[in-house]
C-alpha cells in the first residue's frame, strides 16, 4: 500500500495494512483498518487519520 500527504505529489510512503476489523459501522458504512507507515521524515503523527 502506498500514502501521500496533501503537501506531496507522489505517493512514495509505503505500509502495510495490518488490521481489518470485521464488521461494518451502521452509523458511518465504514470499516476500521489500521496501516503502518515508515516515517523518517516524522511527518506523520499518532492517530492520523485517511
Amino acid at each position: 500500500m502506498r500514502l501521500k500527504l496533501l503537501d506531496e505529489k507522489t505517493f512514495s510512503r509505503d505500509g502495510r495494512i495490518d488490521f481489518i476489523d470485521n464488521a461494518v459501522s451502521t452509523e458511518s458504512g465504514t470499516i476500521r483498518a489500521r496501516a503502518e507507515f515508515s516515517n523518517a521524515d516524522g511527518k506523520l503523527t499518532p492517530g492520523m487519520f485517511a
